[in-house]
């Protein structure tokens, strides 16, 4: 396969991809694999955060496909085709990343290194 032609059944250029938290990876897999369990979730978690997803989710979606991702070889993603609009969008397990925030300004933590985790008292 020439290296520009897109891998068949590969999202295209401007794919739209929504981030939801699953409980683990395991979680995760289980909803794609079973589409009545992935369809359950979508909707509830489209009712507990309204603002992840498109207006014309609520005009009512299929599922469209699955592809494996480039990134994390054996993740299969699974789209859904949108009934209003006919987009297609992507969603993928959400990784937490902890925050940490520096106990002084950038430019003193940086002179000594200094820095603390959130909630953490220690200087």
């Amino acid at each position: 396969m020439n290296p520009k032609e897109p891998e068949p059944n590969s999202p295209s250029r401007g794919q739209k991809h929504i981030c939801l938290l699953f409980e683990s990876e395991v979680h995760y897999q289980a909803c794609v694999a079973d589409l009545a369990k992935y369809r359950a979730y979508l909707i509830e978690s489209q009712l507990q955060h309204p603002e992840l997803f498109p207006q014309a989710f609520a005009g009512g979606f299929s599922f469209h496909d699955t592809y494996r991702s480039r990134k994390r070889k054996g993740l299969v993603l699974r789209r859904i085709r949108l009934k209003q609009t006919g987009d297609a969008v992507s969603f993928r397990r959400a990784v937490l990343i902890f925050i940490i925030s520096l106990s002084r300004p950038l430019s003193e933590g940086s002179r000594n290194n200094s820095f603390r985790l959130r909630g953490n008292k220690t200087e």
